[in-house]
């Protein structure tokens, strides 16, 4: 009989994606930064990305299912710092909004004065960096601790209630793929 992966192994699986698209936003910036023009689709192709992760990860995952069992079983401490988490996805889910407004505003002006995308790029590059390092050096390894066998078994049968028609780790593929073969247009310079 194999071993059923524990919650937080899958978390921390999600968490691979999640830097590798962190590295194509950072990227991205970068290009931003130096004037070049950044293909619309990779960019419509990121924003859907972080909003499958707040909808999928953040929100269901970790808000809904795994801090609730977790703050059952703290102390006060430890439930300050899963409501800091909580608070940091609500600031993720602020910048990323913030993102897809200024990406509208980079396209229509054709580029120019891209000083607003790049920060909203870096920031949320800053927070997810800072989150997830939290995530899998305090939270995981606290949620290893904290729950039972009985826990991990039903906190994982609720996570394959969550399944998404989207894959993580599919669309950091894409992604990654995209910046590494961007399309080709007439006149446009891509990274």
């Amino acid at each position: 009989m194999t071993e059923l992966p524990k919650p937080t192994a899958i978390l921390n699986h999600e968490h691979l994606a999640i830097k590798s698209v962190l590295t194509t936003i950072l990227k991205i910036a970068e290009a931003v930064e130096k004037y070049r023009l950044v293909d619309q689709s990779l960019l419509a192709d990121v924003t859907t990305f972080l909003q499958t992760f707040t909808v999928q990860c953040q929100q269901a995952q970790e808000e809904e299912l795994l801090f609730p069992l977790l703050a059952a079983k703290c102390v006060t401490p430890s439930a300050c710092f899963i409501a800091g988490l909580a608070w940091e996805h609500r600031r993720a889910q602020f910048l990323a909004s913030d993102l897809v407004e200024n990406i509208s505003g980079y396209v229509l002006g054709g580029g120019a004065h891209p000083e607003r995308l790049v920060t909203s790029l870096r920031d949320l590059a800053v927070l997810y960096q800072q989150h997830l390092w939290k995530e899998e050096h305090i939270l995981l390894p606290m949620a290893d601790r904290l729950l039972s066998t009985a826990d991990q078994k039903a906190l994982l049968e609720a996570f394959g209630r969550l399944t998404s028609e989207v894959e993580l780790a599919d669309l950091a593929a894409g992604i990654e793929l995209q910046l590494a073969h961007p399309p080709s247009h007439l006149g446009q310079i891509l990274i």
